[in-house]
């Protein structure tokens, strides 16, 4: 069975739902690239050493699990305080849903994109 691409707004409550759009937009502006894989996307967080980015960056990422339960959502931390990838990924609908919810948003930037 396939999971629904449905965002569940009610999962997160007001002023988590507040903090978790807000988290969302300055994440969004701190990606260095956006990497397209074979079934979604992976995008790099350079945060040097800065522990605060990253907590920021897990908390967001687990209410955006509770929000999009749909998301396959990977962390991966690379050594010496390296980037962090982000890699979000499932079914070709749920890249397509990626590729024009969160990739879109970063069109603007000129960011790497990597195929």
């Amino acid at each position: 069975m396939k999971p629904a691409l449905v965002c569940s707004v009610d999962a997160l409550a007001p002023g988590a739902c507040k903090r978790h759009q807000e988290q969302a937009e300055w994440l969004f502006t701190r990606v260095a690239e956006v990497a397209e894989t074979e079934s979604g996307y992976g995008f790099r967080f350079d945060f040097g050493a800065d522990p605060e980015a990253a907590e920021i960056l897990a908390t967001w990422l687990l209410d955006e699990r509770r929000c999009c339960a749909f998301l396959q959502l990977e962390l991966g931390f690379e050594p010496e305080r390296g980037p962090i990838w982000l890699r979000v990924q499932g079914p070709p609908e749920v890249k397509t849903f990626v590729a024009k919810t969160w990739v879109e948003k970063l069109a603007g930037r000129r960011l790497p994109v990597t195929p």
